[in-house]
């Protein structure tokens, strides 16, 4: 079996892995928040989805993570291009499938935040936000100072309809720069290089914002 074949099915693994992993890692457990209860099984009838905040952090991450997957085989792809040429229908296959999953996770996550500017924060859980030592738990884990700090920004102040507005924000950015991309590959032209390096960039920037913010609820005491 050549490389290539060995680089792709390796990014195929990478890509059903995290397919399957995302309930812990974009702003879950969150939605304990929130008063009515949010995060329990079931529906919301005022929602036109059915689903509750809980079920719709869980849906938005992972389309977000799939979408993330999408585009780590694009890079890929143009990585190998470098060796073996551009194949322009396959890179615009991976880029449609990201376009997509990250319009589906870009209007979930509108809609999470829309929900929790109708609900009630739980002063339990704000009161836990507010004493939770960030510093602590930042130097204890090593975790990403500049990201880290702007969930921790957010969070002990109770501003969680903040951290839903930035994820919300951040992935319609996301989505702008997919559509970028594909302009040129649509072209039959090989991307600027730094391009994709930003836009890589951000995508992993946003997966750590929402990791952050479930790592903060999930240790919560």
């Amino acid at each position: 079996m050549n490389k290539t074949k060995l680089a792709m099915i390796f990014i195929l693994l990478v890509s059903l892995t995290t397919s399957y992993m995302y309930g812990f890692f974009a702003a879950n457990e969150s939605c304990t928040a929130f008063v009515p209860a949010q995060c329990t099984p079931g529906v919301n009838k005022s929602l036109a989805s059915g689903a509750n905040l809980g079920q719709l952090i869980i849906d938005g991450g992972g389309y977000f993570l799939q979408s993330n997957g999408d585009f780590q085989v694009f890079l890929a792809k143009v990585e190998l291009s470098a060796a073996y040429g551009a194949n322009f229908e396959e890179l615009r296959a991976c880029l449609d499938k990201a376009i997509e999953n990250m319009k589906i996770a870009n209007s979930l996550y509108y809609e999470i935040w829309q929900l929790s500017l109708a609900l009630d924060y739980d002063p339990v859980v704000l009161g836990k936000l507010k004493g939770f030592d960030y510093i602590g738990y930042q130097i204890k884990n090593g975790l990403n100072p500049a990201t880290f700090g702007a969930v921790s920004s957010l969070l002990k102040k109770g501003d969680v309809r903040g951290a839903y507005r930035a994820y919300y924000l951040g992935t319609e950015k996301l989505l702008a720069g997919l559509k970028e991309i594909k302009a040129v590959v649509d072209a039959n032209q090989v991307p600027v290089i730094a391009r994709c390096w930003r836009l890589n960039q951000s995508y992993l920037e946003l997966e750590l914002f929402g990791q952050y913010i479930a790592e903060v609820f999930m240790n919560l005491n």
